[in-house]
């Protein structure tokens, strides 16, 4: 009986038509691309990079430490809105004046695709330099490039996806950074074609958990909540003081109510 099914099952293989070959799907950029960030996301230790000057460094130490960290998956020589969004973040960081960079934080950049170097890294640099961004922690920052296996296990666990697609030989990716605490683990994720500096620093003030910033940073942040939909900070203050307000008239009107119940009582009861 085994030895009939097994022959009608090589029947059945054989007879069956062939699938489509995976090269004839056409690709599509927003399946294949995404930030789903696993819940306790971390960068993983043993992660071989090279930084711009071609020296070997583990992506792990560099990121962990006693401050936050802005780590930025980016593709150094990307023709479309990479560059925008790289010098939309460092512009904000230069708005950070209450931060200081490497004392409150420190930023990474590192590249996702494999075919990227030192020279690539040293050019990502340059090109910053040449719009002349007034950041005293550009010099500072860390451009990274690795090998395929590193950049797999770095966004896998980070939960940053990206595709390459063949046909206009270039990648499909998601314009945005994360923020990390001082032990590497994924706090949020930015959108990064526009940053805005609030955003940025709250993030920041939020991963260093109570070791970076001042009183006026948790102030603001009583007053800010964060939209993981968007990836921005939204204020909550309008909902607050609606809130407050609605609170005040029910006790407003609670107190009218109660006067008018009291003023009928005592008209029933001959009182004046």
């Amino acid at each position: 009986m085994k030895l009939l099914l097994a022959l009608l099952a090589l029947i059945g293989a054989t007879a069956a038509p062939p699938l489509p070959a995976a090269a004839g799907v056409p690709f599509d950029p927003f399946g294949s691309v995404a930030v789903d960030t696993p819940e306790d996301a971390r960068v993983p230790g043993g992660a071989g990079f090279t930084d711009r000057t071609g020296r070997p460094v583990d992506l792990a130490e560099v990121v962990t430490g006693d401050v936050p960290v802005v780590l930025a998956p980016v593709y150094y020589d990307c023709p479309n809105i990479c560059t925008v969004s790289t010098a939309s973040l460092v512009q904000s960081l230069a708005l950070l004046t209450a931060l200081e960079p490497g004392t409150d934080y420190r930023v990474v950049f590192f590249s996702f695709d494999p075919r990227e170097g030192p020279a690539q890294a040293r050019e990502a640099l340059a090109g910053l330099k040449e719009r002349r961004f007034d950041y005293p922690g550009l010099e500072q920052a860390r451009f990274l490039s690795g090998p395929p296996q590193s950049i797999e296990a770095v966004t896998r666990a980070l939960g940053y996806r990206y595709a390459w697609d063949e046909d206009i030989q270039q990648y499909s990716h998601a314009n945005a950074f994360a923020v990390l605490t001082p032990d590497g683990r994924v706090s949020r994720w930015i959108n990064a074609i526009s940053v805005e500096p609030t955003d940025l620093r709250l993030a920041i003030v939020e991963a260093g958990k109570g070791a970076v910033g001042d009183l006026s940073d948790f102030l603001l942040m009583l007053c800010y909540q964060y939209d993981p939909t968007t990836g921005k900070y939204g204020p909550i203050i309008d909902v607050s003081m609606k809130a407050a307000a609605g609170v005040t008239l029910s006790v407003l009107f609670g107190f009218i109510g109660l006067a008018l119940w009291r003023e009928r009582r005592n008209r029933a009861k001959g009182r004046p």
